[in-house]
């Protein structure tokens, strides 16, 4: 918003491994969006994609899980943006936090506001997060985002995140297997390894980044040496982190 952004723009809400792909937003910016259009009431202002999960690297592909993040929304629906003499206020967690209910917490959930209110509250960046009310946009069918899920360059920085970042452990460090912090860790390290996956919530996609030919892609990993290096990199990393923590054999529990 300090940057001047105004109505006409788009504001975009994700993760930093959350990625539209380059269609997604080509259409964005030249297509007519009944979201986008000019005169919102702002209650379901929001698209999202259907988002490809890739755990680590681009051979290691979650089957049959996708993700909806990260959100767009029209800058005229944006608190700090839209006109607020328009749009009533939200009562607040802390005044700035999630709306209370009654106030578009969820979908329809406006018991707070004028009977026949036509327009509604601005949208906050949590609300562009988390509300309920987007219009799930995809290709065909298929995927139109992508969500690189730990990229990171080392298990040391892995075990690192799930230390210290919001929905990891607490305490101190747990000196145990990879795969025993999360589901997801488990998946991508039997990807690695090549080992059993059908115990878990969710398995690898059969073929890896070869199963989506024909599909959106980022464009990077289109390059077959990129898609090589990387594997054995992660493969190696986790072959060490094994050496010294061994491999976990058995059941994540949340």
């Amino acid at each position: 918003i300090k940057q001047g952004m105004t109505t006409n723009d788009l504001g975009l809400i994700g993760d930093v491994d959350e990625i539209f792909s380059r269609d997604f937003l080509l259409a964005a910016m030249t297509c007519d969006v009944p979201q986008f259009r000019t005169g919102q009431d702002c209650k379901k202002p929001k698209i999202a994609p259907k988002t490809l999960i890739f755990e680590m690297a681009p051979d290691c592909i979650t089957e049959g899980r996708h993700w909806f993040h990260p959100d767009m929304i029209s800058g005229e629906c944006i608190d700090g943006v839209g006109d607020s003499n328009t749009h009533p206020q939200a009562e607040r967690v802390m005044g700035v936090g999630f709306r209370f209910k009654g106030y578009g917490r969820e979908n329809d959930d406006y018991q707070h506001l004028p009977i026949n209110s036509t327009m509604f509250p601005l949208f906050k960046p949590s609300d562009t997060r988390m509300k309920s009310g987007s219009q799930i946009i995809s290709k065909r069918g298929s995927h139109s985002a992508f969500h690189l899920h730990n990229y990171f360059r080392s298990t040391k920085d892995i075990r690192h995140k799930y230390w210290t970042y919001t929905h990891g452990y607490h305490g101190s460090e747990k000196k145990v297997p990879l795969g025993e912090f999360h589901e997801d860790i488990d998946l991508a390290v039997r990807c690695f390894t090549n080992r059993k996956d059908k115990h878990l919530p969710y398995v690898r996609k059969k073929g890896g980044f070869d199963s989506i030919d024909g599909l959106l892609q980022p464009l990077a990993f289109q390059n077959k040496e990129y898609r090589k290096q990387r594997f054995e990199e992660m493969k190696q990393e986790i072959l060490k982190d094994e050496a010294v923590y061994s491999s976990f054999e058995g059941i994540y529990k949340k």
